[in-house]
């Protein structure tokens, strides 16, 4: 087997709305079918995330999020020191308080963090499953 086309680390794709240091994803252009990083929208989807580390009007850098490596996040709201951290439609992270069914959350906090404050934190990606009931 031939791995010559893996490369780790950054990789450039079209942007369409993703935000240096927030969160975006990759989805499929509607015209040309390639993909473009837009951010998490609404309905937030089950990742992979990627964190923006530059962008101009056609092209962002991205940077995959690695449970091995720690990484900074912009915060809404506050956390505490081990808080899951959950995607919002606009890219930043929150904690919350109850998190419901399909939910996802992309990282724990390593520090407490107050609004507006890139919190450290380490990635991991998880999908919240909440009894019926519960």
């Amino acid at each position: 087997m031939v791995l010559s086309d893996i490369v780790a680390g950054l990789f450039v794709a079209t942007t369409n709305g993703a935000v240096v240091g927030r969160l975006a994803r990759l989805a499929a252009n509607g015209t040309t079918g390639k993909p473009e990083a837009v951010p998490p929208g609404d309905t937030v989807p089950f990742g992979p995330y990627y964190q923006v580390i530059d962008a101009n009007s056609a092209n962002a850098s991205l940077l995959p999020l690695d449970p091995f490596n720690m990484t900074r996040l912009p915060l809404s709201g506050t956390c505490a020191i081990g808080d899951a951290l959950f995607v919002r439609a606009d890219g930043k992270v929150e904690k919350k308080a109850v998190p419901a069914d399909g939910n996802v959350s992309v990282a724990f906090a390593v520090e407490a963090g107050v609004d507006g404050q890139e919190v450290l934190c380490r990635p991991h990606l998880m999908k919240w499953v909440v009894p019926a009931g519960a």
